[in-house]
């Protein structure tokens, strides 16, 4: 399963850092044409100041996508819509695994 970063230098640059391996740097003029080539990912997460330079129409598209799953991550803590796509995606909740890794690492 593999993630795709779309954005600004600075979006995708953190993401980077943090191990995303897809990181793709668009403008306005290029966010659809970069969306499409990276229609192999699970997930496509797109700066969300980037996607609402789109027109509505396209940003329905878009938002209604399944396969693959396609995210406007804003700075406005988007945290539920976040998870709640990760878990109808990858059919896992981020905060369970995590919790059960935890009590696994307790265990030994």
């Amino acid at each position: 399963m593999s993630i795709a970063i779309i954005g600004s230098s600075d979006f995708v640059l953190g993401f980077g850092l943090a191990g995303a391996h897809t990181n793709v740097v668009a403008t306005k003029e290029t966010l659809l044409s970069e969306v499409e080539r990276q229609r192999s990912a699970a997930i496509i997460v797109v700066e969300g100041t980037l996607f609402d330079t789109l027109p509505p129409a396209a940003q329905e598209n878009l938002s209604s996508s399944i396969a693959p799953v396609v995210l406007a991550l804003h700075n406005d803590g988007d945290e539920r819509r976040m998870r709640s796509l990760v878990v109808t995606t990858l059919g896992i909740d981020p905060d369970k695994e995590t919790a059960r890794d935890t009590a696994k690492i307790a265990k030994g």
